[in-house]
């Protein structure tokens, strides 16, 4: 059941980004490649035991954009986090598909304000006193941010992962500087 769930929700979201590009004729993204790095915050207290501020990276690869004026940048994303403390582990894994739009992108500004969601599957672990619980699940991620001069960024954003691991909501908010390649 949670496979199917899973499966049936990623082939959604690839249907609906093919359809845009169906629709739309999609320009090449000049820096279609952004990696991250930064903090996690978790919002369960369970999952703040280990630590208020855990690490986060991130990446992401922008494989279309549906016009040169206001793109909606189609991409594919991976995005890890974790923390351990005194042997016991808290971790999540996320591969998934969404989307980037910029408010301001086609004037030549320095600074431009972009939004995103995405839409993924989400491995997540707990680890301590002998024993591993991981879960598997779908999970939505959305985010702000301000992209700078030549491709570095600055990016907030939240996780939201219906599922609990060992009883523990891994779901929370994240701060991060990127570079865009």
């Amino acid at each position: 059941m949670k496979k199917t769930m899973i499966v049936s929700t990623i082939a959604l979201l690839a249907s609906v980004l093919g359809t845009s590009a169906a629709q739309a004729q999609d320009a090449p993204v000049q820096k279609p490649l952004s990696i991250k790095i930064g903090g996690y915050f978790p919002s369960g207290g369970d999952a703040r035991t280990l630590g208020n501020t855990w690490l986060h990276v991130g990446g992401d690869y922008a494989f279309g954009k549906t016009d040169t004026a206001s793109p909606l940048l189609k991409l594919g994303y991976v995005d890890y986090s974790g923390k351990e403390k005194d042997g016991v582990r808290g971790q999540y894994i996320g591969v998934g598909l969404g989307v980037r739009a910029y408010a301001n992108k086609a004037t030549n500004t320095t600074v431009s304000p972009f939004y995103g969601a995405g839409l993924g599957v989400y491995f997540e672990q707990a680890k301590g006193g002998g024993q591993t619980k991981n879960t598997t699940g779908v999970g939505l991620k959305a985010s702000v941010g301000v992209e700078l001069n030549q491709g570095a960024f600055i990016e907030g954003g939240y996780t939201y992962l219906p599922q609990k691991v060992s009883d523990t909501d891994l779901s929370g908010f994240s701060a991060d500087l990127g570079y865009r390649f």
